[in-house]
């Protein structure tokens, strides 16, 4: 071999040997001095390749003797010549590694002997992450004292962090998807909303969003730059350890607060003095729709989205719904008030966030099916070469985004990849369809103008059967009836006054017009008595004129007020109709509060341990006894007087 004792770039090997019996395959090394010969006597060792580092393959196909050759004065050459160029030594990793590449502990062991400063060696790294690689249960866990542990000890290290910083990250996700719940929550009570189908939708969609940025696309996007190996193993096994989380956070804590709630309420309701305070002890909490679907969503949404690449979480995302499901539906039913009225929004702004998720499977889907290193049986053009041991080590050390990248790179005509490109396109325009088939189904109902809608009648009816109130009026709703009816018996009371009062005075205004005519027509009479007949004639048509001009004025008013009274008379007629209809719905109602009201009360009597029936028993006898003693206390005192 070559001995070198200074540093020395070799680029270009030439190795000569006899043309008689050439090597075919040889292998060049990178040793250190004391690697080749000992320190003492200076005498080569006879395996010098346990303590050095390949190089290069030295390979020349069928080197063989020239056909007249002879042993001795021939005229062809009388040696073969092998050329190969010498690239820098790189460390030899997973996968396609071969015995050759592997470096041993007695070179690890030199290079760090022979290091300078506190820099790790090359060849000290190399050694370390190839025993990561191939036996890390022995390295992760051997002792302090050992030469490996001193060795190895960055990347031991940088492998306990990673697995520490898997269980932090979980943690963080944790706090801050409890965090995002509650600021989101507070954020809606703040708002204006039209209704509360806009309430929950808006609350819906600001929770579903959070909630899957905080849970996989930042954790997705911090950790870029990392191959796509480390980010399966680091980033991977926190989403997953975050989906086992969730098949019981947070509706287990739901469902546990329930639970405490119910037994408290038998415990603090012997305590309680007024009605009020058990009505406030016995009222649920509001169910929480929107934080639910929300939940649901980002549950689905993950699954969906790293499913290809971690297949476990489908069957945690089937059995976390399930669980959802269970707990959801027993809250709701048993544990929570009355719901408001809302429609179908927030079922719609779900359906919206499972499709764009479909849509992400198939782009995420394509990435990892299309990994010629995992999945065989690609087209040539995305293939790679079996013999090409480099480019399946570039393949396996890329980052996430050249793996991305690579999926769809140009002249791929990979069936994977035509494949899931459709299923994104259909999810898109299946996306697209949800959008405006809303605007589409009111465009075809106004075309469509046989149909003349539902009457306010029908709808009023069929409500009225299923127990639900048909309009927004207050005056309809059985629990400010009896307060309207109260306000309207007073106003017509004061109204009534008022008219009569106003009657008396349009009387007696009348009269005194009346009598100032007369007085007026007297005088007339009484100048004009010395002027004869003219006079008298001229008053008596006068006083005609007046007269039929107050006949007139009299029957005109007559008339309107027979036509106020009738228009009166149908309002009311109109208005009792629809009184004793209103009032026979209301009258439905208010049986229906009070048999709930006895059944609830009933209720409470059993939990509280009282039987009124008992007590009703009691006081009758004290009462009974009372008066008896009374009596025989009377008839004693009379005695004795």
């Amino acid at each position: 071999g070559a001995v070198l004792s200074d540093a020395t770039a070799v680029k270009c090997v030439k190795v000569m040997q006899p043309i008689e019996s050439p090597t075919t395959d040889l292998r060049l090394y990178s040793c250190p001095t004391s690697a080749v010969s000992h320190v003492v006597s200076r005498a080569p060792l006879w395996d010098p390749s346990v303590a050095c580092q390949p190089v290069v393959d030295i390979v020349k196909e069928n080197a063989s003797v020239g056909e007249s050759a002879t042993s001795w004065a021939n005229d062809e050459a009388d040696s073969t010549t092998l050329l190969t160029k010498v690239y820098p030594p790189e460390c030899g990793l997973m996968p396609g590694i071969k015995s050759e590449e592997l470096i041993g502990l007695a070179a690890a062991l030199l290079a760090w002997n022979n290091r300078d400063g506190d820099d790790i060696p090359p060849t000290v790294e190399c050694f370390c992450e190839q025993r990561l690689q191939l036996e890390p249960e022995v390295y992760l866990s051997v002792a302090d004292g050992d030469q490996r542990a001193e060795l190895c000890s960055d990347s031991i290290t940088r492998i306990t962090n990673n697995q520490i910083k898997t269980w932090v990250r979980v943690l963080v996700i944790v706090i801050l998807n409890v965090w995002v719940a509650s600021g989101v929550a507070s954020w809606a009570n703040r708002q204006r909303h039209k209704d509360e189908t806009k309430k929950l939708t808006s609350t819906f969609w600001m929770l579903s969003t959070m909630l899957i940025l905080c849970t996989a696309i930042f954790p997705a996007l911090v950790n870029w730059h990392v191959s796509f190996k480390e980010w399966n193993c680091l980033v991977g096994t926190s989403i997953t350890v975050v989906m086992m989380i969730r098949m019981v956070w947070p509706h287990g804590f739901n469902f546990c607060k329930a639970m405490r709630r119910n037994m408290r309420r038998r415990r603090v309701a012997r305590h309680c003095m007024t009605k009020q305070q058990l009505l406030d002890l016995y009222t649920n909490p509001p169910f929480r729709l929107a934080d639910a679907y929300a939940e649901i969503t980002c549950t689905a949404v993950l699954a969906l989205t790293f499913g290809p690449g971690m297949p476990l979480l489908n069957y945690l995302a089937a059995i976390s719904l399930l669980m959802r499901y269970m707990t959801d539906w027993y809250i709701f039913l048993w544990c929570s008030a009355r719901p408001p009225f809302y429609d179908e929004g927030i079922a719609n702004a779900c359906i919206t966030f499972l499709v764009l998720g479909v849509a992400v499977r198939a782009i995420s889907g394509g990435i990892t099916f299309g990994d010629a290193l995992n999945f065989e049986g690609q087209a040539d053009s995305c293939a790679l070469d079996v013999t090409n041991v480099t480019a399946w080590r570039e393949e396996a050390q890329s980052g996430f985004v050249e793996s991305v990248i690579r999926t769809w790179q140009d002249g791929c005509n990979s069936p994977v990849r035509h494949m899931f490109t459709v299923s994104f396109f259909i999810a898109i325009g299946v996306e697209v369809v949800l959008r405006f088939m809303g605007e589409l189904g009111s465009w075809w109902r106004r075309l469509n103008l046989a149909d003349e809608g539902a009457l306010y009648e029908d709808l009023a009816e069929a409500r009225s059967a299923a127990g639900m109130i048909s309009s927004y009026n207050p005056r309809v709703n059985p629990k400010y009836r009896s307060a309207f009816k109260l306000i309207d018996l007073t106003a017509a009371a004061n109204d009534h006054d008022d008219f009569s009062s106003s009657s008396s005075s349009s009387e007696e205004s009348s009269s005194e017009e009346e009598e100032a005519e007369g007085e007026g027509e007297t005088e007339q009479l009484d100048i004009g008595g010395d002027m004869g007949l003219i006079g008298l004639g001229a008053s008596s048509e006068r006083k005609k004129e007046k007269k039929e001009k107050k006949e007139k004025k009299d029957k005109k008013e007559k008339k309107d007020t027979d036509k106020e009274k009738k228009d009166k008379k149908d309002k009311k007629e109109k208005k009792e109709k629809k009184d004793k209809k209103e009032q026979k719905s209301s009258d439905d109602h208010e049986r229906e509060a009070r048999r709930a009201e006895r059944k609830a009360k009933k209720q409470l009597e059993e939990a509280l341990g009282i039987d009124s029936r008992k007590d009703k028993k009691e006081k009758k006898e004290k009462k009974e006894k009372k008066e008896k003693k009374d009596k025989v206390t009377s008839a004693l005192r009379t005695r004795d007087r």
